[in-house]
């Protein structure tokens, strides 16, 4: 069983309606200093990243990418904010920036699909772009939650 563990923002939460089926779709944006990369490794038990991704983004040819997942079995119960859901992966997309300094940052947004569930949408979508004080600046601020991928 494959776990991946990272900090996240959800960035989108909405529902959707494919054929007859109403389904959730959201996304958590994880951003990595890419001077060494961890996030994509964590997947290579389902699927084989290291093609796309180098262990440094300064490796890579690429300033964007984008890696459909629906043929691949991505089914996850995720730890999200302490609230528990089961979801599916399905796609992964990744832009680099650089910095002033140089450094390579990669932003990732991961695309997942769940069932529609009143209750638990209710209270994941107030996580939507969530924003808190900073008691450092005093200024708001969007909040990363610890996110937790447990493969089902």
């Amino acid at each position: 069983m494959n776990t991946v563990r990272f900090d996240s923002v959800m960035t989108k939460f909405q529902p959707n309606i494919k054929k007859e089926d109403v389904y959730v779709m959201f996304q958590l944006k994880v951003n990595e200093d890419s001077t060494i990369r961890g996030l994509p490794q964590q997947f290579k038990k389902q699927i084989d990243l290291s093609n796309i991704f180098s262990a440094s983004a300064s490796n890579d040819n690429w300033d964007k990418v984008n890696i459909p997942l629906t043929d691949y079995r991505m089914k996850y119960t995720v730890d999200f904010a302490g609230m528990q859901f089961e979801a599916k992966l399905e796609n992964i997309a990744a832009v680099i920036k650089v910095d002033k300094t140089g450094v390579p940052n990669t932003e990732y947004t991961l695309t997942f699909y769940k069932e529609l569930d009143k209750d638990m949408d209710t209270q994941l979508a107030m996580f939507l772009k969530r924003k808190e004080v900073d008691p450092e600046s005093g200024k708001k601020k969007i909040v990363e939650y610890n996110t937790v991928l447990t493969e089902l």
